[in-house]
């Protein structure tokens, strides 16, 4: 199994990669429309959700960056399983 996990990732892994680094960038962007959502909203409650929520993608985003800086380090190839989803 994991010569066939090895084929896949010499055949996809440039792919992967560019998905990768999408990906923190896309919880980077994410945090950044959070706060500018709080900075448009009036009621404190609500801002303050906004900015929580942004904060928990920016943690996404540093952790996505950890993997992928961990997987540059090594030279390896990274893995399709990355982090997805919401916060």
């Amino acid at each position: 199994m994991r010569l066939r996990n090895r084929a896949w990732e010499q055949q996809h892994g440039d792919e992967v990669q560019r998905l990768m680094s999408d990906q923190a960038n896309s919880y980077r962007r994410k945090a950044e429309e959070c706060d500018a959502a709080a900075e448009r909203v009036t009621d404190p409650a609500v801002r303050a959700v906004y900015l929580a929520i942004g904060a928990r993608w920016r943690k996404m985003a540093e952790r996505q960056q950890a993997i992928e800086d961990f997987f540059s380090e090594r030279g390896e190839p990274r893995s399709e399983n990355t982090e997805h989803g919401n916060p």
